[in-house]
């Protein structure tokens, strides 16, 4: 860690070596605490960041630009509190939140567009929302809320929302086009276009189309796609209405977790590659199904929405938000089983390879190696419907929420898994698996899945804010919801004896429960403020839930999982200068699965956890500014059946995490410019629940410069990784084991951008 933070230092020197008489306007001092957030406010109103009495962090465009996300679960780590394992390639990232524990996907992340949740399930098995949502131009800003009001407002899911606001047009026609390469062959096109279509009416259209052979080295174009946008806004003399429709087709390679004491593997490695990428495996009743495993997971499909805000006089206003998403969100992976071996150690002298027929011998690397097909078919509607009432001191809003849901479901895991090299072509390799030796599960016969959900929801809220002093405010607010599933699923665990299927249904599940949130803010000046909150809620059920073990626990248990947050916080936010420290604890009551395996039964666990976060950005001088967020997190396993897990840190979360984000802002002549880097330091993690699989710090380094002309050319060169820091996110999910395998973060790249804007 000390060499990196000497090339920190080394490059914020650097930056002051600029000219001094080359320095960005600052903003006025009486401008800069004016911040506004819509997230977490009853119907979108708004509200100064610096009042707000919940922890959210704000992304703008200049932000994520300089942050250079390579995925949207990447964006993630701009926000503390939030560890984000987004090394699994542009989709399938597992992401959690402070306190919250998590095996994997990310079931504490709701992802809104324009203040709606995209899917309201923020996980399903093989899906979490930021697989069906890609960052591009058209995004205006991101604002991330932490705990505070979540279970009360959204879908009531307790940990992290994450909003993502689109551009909208004005009355100047303004656009630009830029065009990237990259070191893993990068081909990418960006446009952007927003204007004046009619006296009050204005629209905004953009998008992109990409392909890259990916940041691991897949040997094809691994990562593939586009996506359309198209937002209309018409003002009204009492509001405003807002329609938008967005199209992808976009989808990547799946990074999984790959051996770590085999030579020549490091994080440029994925098993997937054009020997091996199609292939026909059986389906739920043995019929074929095709897959390309090149195509990994992404998302087939539209979200489609829109607003209404009006002012209906007397203090009355009425927010009503909707969307609607449809489509697939497949996943094809190549799914280590056990750690490598040699030939030898399989009790073979040799072996050939399946296509090109070469000869290994005992010394060469092998690996058994599980397909998984997973075809998931999604949709959901969802509306929210709040009107507000004003008065002196304060208003009170009452909202009602609805969402119908669906997936559709067909898989196929780890059936006829074979062996493949760990070098070359990576070709399958002629093994009998039946008859090697030391080798873990041989000729497996996987799980297959036919399923069938639908899902409603239905929830009435209440919130309500009050001056109850000068300065010192109070706000509350309560939910209750109605949460309906039904769902039906056959498996099949062998193709020869039981291809008409076990039933495994659970019909008609209903459970009603009520969440509440108390916050206070007091505001010592109108820079500086300081909140406390209490919230209480859960994270609801959805199918896999039901599909499984969960359904073993005890009679008159519910399938919620219980939460309970406390925050206080600092704020501060004056003549270039924001600071934002949060203190909080989080008690969970929660279920886990007793084994590494699909469908596994199921027991009750507890956590508690407590830390500290920090969000500040702070302009220094001149153009030099620095971006820093933190997250010290204590988070232990307090209650569980096996007594000897009690103490254990709570998986997937590092103890400490920090990102310092130096820049300097300069221009010479007709060019304006930005140098600006960052250091990443991740602390020691445990991969699971029973401490087995620790994982190691790691730091990462990352550089960037961008050149703007005055003629709207500009240029951009960001470096990610530029160390080449060889750190793991997790270790092999399908063992308790110590690490055999492991999922490394992303290799070092490299992209070029040349853009245009008018």
């Amino acid at each position: 860690m000390n060499v990196n933070f000497r090339i920190f230092l080394f490059a914020s020197a650097a930056a002051m070596t600029v000219p001094a008489a080359a320095q960005a306007q600052s903003t006025p001092a009486e401008e800069d605490n004016q911040e506004i957030v819509v997230t977490g406010t009853a119907g979108g109103s708004e509200l100064r960041k610096v009042e707000a009495s919940f922890a959210i962090t704000t992304l703008d465009e200049d932000a994520v630009v300089k942050f250079n996300p390579q995925s949207t679960a990447d964006l993630m780590k701009a926000v503390p509190g939030v560890w984000s394992e987004s090394s699994g390639g542009v989709s399938g990232a597992n992401i959690n939140l402070r306190g919250f524990p998590g095996t994997g996907d990310a079931p504490f992340v709701t992802m809104q567009l324009e203040g709606v949740p995209i899917f309201t399930p923020p996980t399903l098995s093989f899906l979490e929302n930021s697989t069906l949502f890609r960052i591009d131009e058209t995004i205006e800003r991101v604002e991330a809320l932490r705990g505070g009001p979540n279970p009360v407002l959204s879908n009531g899911q307790p940990g992290l929302t994450t909003n993502f606001l689109l551009k909208e047009g004005g009355e100047d026609t303004r656009g630009s086009v830029r065009a990237s390469t990259s070191t893993y062959d990068l081909l990418r096109v960006d446009g952007v276009l927003s204007g004046k279509l009619a006296d009050d009416l204005y629209y905004m259209v953009g998008g992109y189309v990409q392909s890259s052979e990916g940041q691991r080295q897949a040997g094809f174009s691994s990562e593939k796609g586009y996506q359309f946008t198209v937002n209309l806004t018409k003002r009204l003399e009492n509001g405003k209405i807002n329609l938008y429709f967005r199209r992808t087709d976009d989808h990547g390679t799946w990074y999984l977790p790959v051996p770590l004491r085999v030579p020549g593997i490091d994080s440029s490695f994925v098993q997937v590659s054009p020997a091996n990428r199609k292939t026909v495996v059986e389906g739920p009743y043995g019929q074929p199904l095709s897959a390309d495993y090149g195509d990994g997971r992404g998302f087939d499909g539209f979200l489609a929405g829109g607003s209404l805000e009006l002012d209906l006089g007397g203090d009355w206003s009425l927010s009503e938000r909707m969307n609607f998403l449809k489509g697939d969100a497949d996943t094809y992976g190549l799914s280590p089983r056990g750690g490598p071996r040699t030939i030898g150690q399989l009790g073979l002298a040799s072996a050939n390879t399946l296509i090109t027929n070469r000869v290994l011998g005992p010394d060469a690397f092998v690996q058994h190696i599980g397909f998984q097909a997973v075809k998931k078919d999604i949709d959901s509607f969802t509306n929210d419907l709040s009107i507000t009432k004003g008065f002196k001191g304060g208003s009170i809003t009452l909202g009602y929420f609805v969402s119908h849901f669906g997936s559709k479901d067909l898989w196929n895991l780890n059936n006829n898994a074979r062996y493949f090299e760990l070098s070359g072509a990576r070709e399958q390799v002629v093994i009998n698996c039946a008859t090697v030796t030391n080798a873990p599960a041989p000729c497996l016969n996987g799980t297959r899945l036919d399923a069938t959900g639908d899902g409603k929801m239905n929830a009435v809220y209440a919130v309500a804010d009050y001056e109850i002093l000068p300065k010192l405010r109070l706000d509350l607010g309560a939910r209750w919801v109605d949460h309906a599933l039904d769902y039906t699923a056959n498996t099949a665990s062998n193709p020869v004896t039981g291809l008409t299927g076990v039933p495994n249904i659970v019909n008609n599940y209903n459970e009603q429960g009520i969440s509440w949130t108390v916050g206070a803010n007091y505001s010592f000046t109108d820079d500086f403020g300081a909140f406390v909150r209490i919230n209480d809620g859960f994270r609801l059920p959805y199918f896999d839930d039901l599909r499984g073990g969960q359904v073993q626990l005890a009679a008159g248990d519910d399938l919620f999982f219980d939460v309970r947050q406390y925050e206080a916080g600092l704020k501060y936010q004056s003549r270039g200068v924001g600071v934002y420290l949060t203190a909080f604890r989080v008690e969970t009551q929660a279920t886990r699965s007793t084994a590494p395996v699909v469908d596994a039964p199921f027991s009750r666990f507890e956590t508690e956890a407590q830390g500290l976060e920090l969000d500040a950005n702070v302009r220094l001088w001149g153009g030099l500014s620095i971006v820093a967020s933190g997250t010290y997190l204590d988070g232990k396993i307090s209650a569980d059946a096996d007594p000897n897990l009690v103490g254990n840190q709570a998986p997937r979360q590092p103890k400490l995490q920090f990102r310092i984000a130096p820049s300097y802002d300069f221009s010479i002549g007709d060019i304006e410019g930005s140098i600006y880097g960052a250091v990443s330091h991740v602390g020691k993690r445990q991969s699971n629940i029973q401490n087995t699989q620790p994982l190691p710090s790691y730091e990462k380094v990352d550089l960037g410069v961008e050149l703007r002309m005055k003629n709207g050319l500009n240029f951009r060169v960001a470096g990610d990784n530029i160390f080449d820091a060889q750190g793991l996110t997790e270790g092999d999910p399908n063992s308790f084991d110590i690490n055999t395998n492991g999922r490394y973060i992303l290799p070092r790249t490299v992209r070029f951008t040349v853009g245009y804007e008018f």
